[in-house]
């Protein structure tokens, strides 16, 4: 009985301080609400296409690994 109050008090206290935390974050925030949704925005496209490169990139390199295995194939089934 006594951890399910203990689990209970944990949930709440949790609770309480990620409540505050909001709250406090709320005062402190250094821009208010459409400027960091703006930059926010600008920030997640950047990281959209920095992801969309890297991603580019990997299907060449993986297409690159691919065509060598196949003429490294080629060329030790031909040499045999």
């Amino acid at each position: 009985m006594r951890n399910e109050s203990d689990s209970g008090m944990l949930v709440v206290g949790l609770f309480l301080g990620l409540l505050i935390g909001a709250v406090v974050t709320l005062f402190y925030a250094p821009f208010d609400a459409r400027t960091l949704r703006a930059s926010t925005e600008k920030e997640i496209e950047q990281l959209r296409n920095q992801t969309d490169r890297v991603s580019a990139s990997l299907s060449d390199g993986r297409s690159a690994v691919l065509e060598r295995r196949l003429r490294a194939g080629s060329a030790g089934s031909s040499g045999s």
